[in-house]
């Protein structure tokens, strides 16, 4: 098609993908292929250089600024970039692990969900944590979770919720994948958390406080909620 000029200019295809498709495409082949180490095959080690290229190519045509991400290379700093510092969220975050029966919690004060907001990418931070609440979960055997301040995404000062300043508490709770006795969502019910939503096995939740007083009784309350729901099932030995 690249040969082709006069239908290329005859239909304005000159650039047929976004810019956007273009690195969903190589951040695809960089991350499958760990950035071509196992492309096996001669065969397939020349496709994979040609589509690279071509990429590569269409990539650079409609890129504009120097902050901008304009070949593979620069796809492949910041996957390490994002990599390194997600393993960094990760870490910091599994030193904060509160332990129930059957339940690993991830809890975040205010000042450490902070840090968090002010040193990482927002997406990041979301992509990780509910990775963690997966993890916490298939850990504990039956249930895990993270709970972090979610105000700082919007703005550092506490927004107005119903006539008082309030910070908002975000959480998601997990089910694991062998675990069916307990749908999540009557913890939710139980706990008198109305901003949440999801399905028996995964939900996630916000909810607002004005004081530390009355985040400490919330989490009192999903905790309280968790032990309950656990305590009259029978949950499966952990292999």
């Amino acid at each position: 098609l690249q040969q082709q000029s006069d239908l290329i200019k005859r239909y304005g295809i000159e650039h047929i993908f976004s810019r956007n498709l273009i690195i969903a495409l190589l951040v695809g082949l960089l991350s499958d292929t760990q950035n071509g180490r196992y492309v096996h095959g001669i065969r397939n080690q020349q496709m994979y250089t040609l589509c690279i290229s071509n990429l590569n190519q269409s990539l650079r045509k409609i890129t504009f600024g120097n902050l901008n991400a304009q070949s593979s290379r620069d796809i492949v700093q910041m996957i390490e970039k994002a990599d390194e510092q997600g393993a960094h969220i990760r870490n910091y975050c599994l030193k904060r692990i509160m332990q129930l029966p059957s339940c690993y919690l991830i809890v975040l004060n205010p000042t450490e969900s902070l840090y968090l907001w002010k040193n990482y990418s927002h997406n990041l931070i979301r992509n990780v944590v509910r990775s963690l609440a997966n993890q916490m979960c298939e850990e504990s055997g039956a249930l895990g979770g993270v709970l972090y301040d979610d105000t700082i995404e919007h703005n550092e000062k506490p927004p107005i919720h119903k006539g008082k300043s309030s910070h908002i508490m975000s959480g998601h709770l997990r089910r694991a994948a062998h675990f069916t006795a307990v749908d999540l969502r009557s913890i939710l019910e139980a706990t008198s958390i109305n901003d949440g939503g999801g399905h028996e096995g995964a939900v996630g939740f916000r909810t607002t406080y004005s004081n530390a007083r009355e985040r400490a009784n919330t989490i009192a309350r999903l905790k309280k909620s968790i032990v309950q729901a656990l305590s009259s099932t029978e949950v499966p030995e952990i292999m």
